[in-house]
């Protein structure tokens, strides 16, 4: 069966938003147990028109702590949003068995879970794994379960 061996969150900062509550977007993401200990990044970019953005990531690696996180996010979603997931499962993973969720950005601040349904998300990538190596259906019937 296969587990979750990484957990990712990434979300654009734009010069008309505040970093501090973006990060605080990203690390709501994670279960709160473990927050005071994630590590988050900011690399600085810019947009095509040279408008200044943040990049504002944080990577979760402990097998403990990914599974701890995961079952945080599979339970904070709404009713709604574990029926949408288990809908469109089969888009969601790849082939390599990555999960990928788009989580509303301003919600995520509020401390509240949801799939996004505009532009400004939280992108989240679940990586799912199993030895000797991941096999789709396994990856898909472990998210399932948790829905």
């Amino acid at each position: 069966m296969p587990f979750i061996s990484r957990i990712e969150a990434r979300a654009y900062s734009h010069a008309t938003e505040s970093i501090d509550r973006v990060r605080a977007a990203v690390t709501n993401v994670y279960a709160e147990e473990i927050r005071q200990d994630l590590k988050i990044e900011m690399n600085k970019t810019q947009s095509h028109n040279q408008v200044p953005i943040v990049i504002v990531s944080a990577v979760l690696n402990r097998k403990k702590d990914c599974k701890l996180t995961f079952d945080y996010l599979m339970k904070a979603f709404p009713q709604e949003d574990r029926l949408e997931i288990g809908r469109t499962l089969h888009k969601r993973i790849s082939e390599r068995c990555v999960l990928f969720l788009r989580l509303d950005k301003q919600e995520a601040f509020l401390e509240r879970i949801t799939l996004a349904r505009g532009p400004d998300i939280v992108g989240v990538k679940v990586y799912l794994r199993q030895y000797p190596r991941c096999v789709l259906d396994d990856a898909i019937a472990l998210v399932r379960s948790q829905l």
